[in-house]
């Protein structure tokens, strides 16, 4: 059973209530709740909710202390400031009997009301501190692009229709309806977020993505502290090569890192593709090939099959040691970007280093 407030003083006369006070009794001024009535509240999002008085209790309006409760507080505020629609969680939704009763007491103008949806974790639960990020700042500072996250927490209980992901603050302004927002809580999915990240940095091209990530490549010690025009141009050549594979901008110095590199350190997938016997000569029949090229060459897919084919090698025989070598890795970039911002030098350098592992 719900405590509920003794409704026994609710006979003390005003000359009673004043003396007893006056004489040091605690005390608090609450709201006389009128009983045997039923309060209809219109809701955008909810339709007509209705509230019976004996659902009420008389609530404190002032503390002892002198301090006015929230529901006293924000009604006076609000009124003050002309405030014409409250759009608020729907845990509010149990004030704002509270609030509307006090709104005709007063006599004021009472907004309208629109109770949205809980954001809830991917478990159902609502969201909070100990599911994940909360804050604005945690976002920024992993890297996600402000546009893709505004984006995003704009589809979280609504939607421009049953097609369009992917709008700006223009287009929801456009088109921002309070009967549009859902009632079911929405889920706060991860992995939509990123791929919106993406379709973002992809649609801003390479020129934004290397200038907003450059921040994130300076603290890798990737990138100067005052880039010039030719570092900033090299920057942006490295973020076109990665543009199709990063979804955040923090995503562009851990994934380029093996390209500053001085001495590659390869994950365990490239060690066992470095590790085969066959190895040797796919790294040897590549860095002949490519020794031999023009530089950067003109069609390394077709160099390095002509170079599988006069080793007596298949060429994903070839092409695994030979990214495993230059990258530390399976996966990446295309290897015709790899070779050409590693250059030539540095290319034949770290086909010479792999040769040189030991195999079984």
């Amino acid at each position: 059973m719900n405590w509920r407030f003794d409704p026994r003083s609710r006979a003390l006369s005003p000359d009673e209530s004043e003396r007893r006070a006056a004489a040091g009794e605690p005390s608090v001024l609450r709201v006389r709740v009128p009983e045997g009535e039923v309060l209809c509240i219109r809701d955008h999002v909810r339709g007509e909710v209705s509230f019976a008085s004996e659902q009420i209790e008389d609530w404190v309006a002032v503390r002892s202390g002198g301090v006015a409760t929230y529901n006293f507080a924000c009604v006076v505020d609000d009124s003050a400031m002309q405030i014409s629609h409250v759009i608020r969680g729907e845990e509010h939704l149990v004030n704002t009997p509270k609030q509307s009763l006090l709104y005709r007491m007063l006599g004021a103008i009472e907004p309208e009301y629109a109770h949205v949806p809980l954001i809830l974790g991917q478990d159902g639960k609502k969201l909070s501190k100990r599911t994940g990020d909360t804050a604005v700042e945690d976002y920024r500072a992993k890297g996600y692009p402000p546009d893709a996250l505004f984006n995003f927490l704009c589809l979280l209980g609504f939607a421009i229709d049953d097609k369009t992901t992917v709008f700006g603050p223009e287009q929801l302004v456009a088109h921002f309806d309070l009967a549009r927002l859902q009632k079911a809580g929405a889920i706060f999915d991860v992995e939509k977020l990123h791929w919106l990240c993406g379709e973002y940095l992809r649609t801003g091209g390479a020129e934004a993505l290397a200038r907003h990530a450059l921040p994130w490549m300076q603290a890798a010690g990737l990138a100067s502290a005052a880039p010039d025009a030719a570092e900033r141009a090299r920057l942006q050549e490295i973020a076109s090569a990665f543009l199709p594979r990063v979804g955040l901008y923090a995503d562009l110095p851990a994934q380029s890192a093996f390209l500053f590199a001085e001495q590659l350190t390869c994950d365990e997938p490239a060690r066992l593709a470095l590790a085969v016997p066959e190895a040797l000569a796919a790294l040897t029949a590549a860095a002949e090939a490519l020794g031999a090229s023009a530089w950067p060459p003109a069609d390394l897919k077709a160099l390095l099959q002509q170079a599988a084919a006069a080793a007596g090698l298949k060429f994903g025989a070839l092409m695994k040691p030979l990214r495993a070598a230059l990258t530390g890795t399976l996966g990446g970039p295309e290897l015709a970007d790899v070779v050409r911002l590693l250059g030539r030098e540095r290319t034949l350098a770290r086909l010479r280093v792999a040769m040189l592992v030991p195999r079984g």
